[in-house]
């Protein structure tokens, strides 16, 4: 057994005059639950790390935009999910299991910024108790948080490109902007 979920595709415009295609789960809210969001940093930690990069010692700023942030992040472990296709997808009735966290599925925000603390402690990294979103390495003197499918981090022009290099080791990286 498992829950069945509605899939469906969302179309927006994009800034380019194009169109991008989202294939979205439609899990409802039926109970309010605490294990399936994960939070924004506060406004006040992208402050901080603004400020450090402007102050004292040389550092520079980069912005890394992940592809398809949630799909990085894997259900194991979680219960079972059947997503009813849609038509243009399989034949009228055809479901399949979900191995991969999808938007739209409640626990997927969650499941992804927990993929994102796991690989960066395998990486050496430290997550602040008191805000989830938010990383240090003291070996490369670098700082990171993390905003939805963003990335923002502070660090020397060296310790961002070690950075990069790990970013992309681990995920899809659409788009990387050193300041």
């Amino acid at each position: 057994g498992g829950k069945i979920v509605r899939t469906k595709w969302v179309d927006r415009s994009n800034r380019k005059g194009g169109v991008k295609s989202r294939f979205c789960a439609t899990e409802v809210a039926c109970d309010a639950r605490g294990d399936t969001h994960a939070g924004t940093p506060p406004l006040c930690a992208i402050r901080y790390l603004l400020s450090s990069a402007a102050t004292g010692r040389p550092r520079c700023v980069a912005i890394h935009d992940v592809t398809c942030a949630f799909l990085h992040a894997s259900m194991e472990g979680e219960p079972t999910i059947y997503l009813v296709l849609p038509p243009e997808m399989a034949p009228p009735g055809t479901r399949g299991k979900l191995v991969l966290a999808l938007y739209g599925t409640r626990r997927a925000s969650f499941l992804w910024g927990e993929k994102v603390a796991t690989t960066f402690a395998s990486e050496g990294c430290s997550r602040l108790r008191t805000c989830g979103q938010i990383f240090w390495h003291p070996a490369n003197d670098l700082e990171s948080t993390i905003h939805g499918d963003d990335l923002l981090t502070v660090g020397s022009e060296e310790s961002l490109a070690w950075f990069d290099a790990m970013v992309n080791r681990h995920f899809l990286v659409k788009e990387a902007t050193v300041l």
